[in-house]
């Protein structure tokens, strides 16, 4: 299970963002933020990936060490 806390540019947490995970070696999954901007993902497979938020590519890389991604 991956989790991981969304914020935007002021820190905020950004609340119902639609994410997705792709792992390159493994499958997809989607969650939806909370209202503290964490999200919950069960992934399964190897270690990099990308992250999604509401359909923009925001991260590529090592998915297993993420613990806030901070949005543009």
């Amino acid at each position: 299970m991956l989790v991981f806390k969304i914020v935007d540019g002021n820190k905020k947490p950004v609340k119902k963002a639609k994410v997705t995970v792709h792992i390159h070696e493994g499958g997809n999954a989607s969650a939806l933020t909370d209202r503290s901007g964490f999200v919950a993902v069960p992934v399964t497979g190897g270690t990099f990936g990308t992250v999604t938020v509401n359909g923009n590519q925001v991260y590529d890389g090592n998915v297993r060490e993420l613990d806030e991604l901070v949005l543009p």
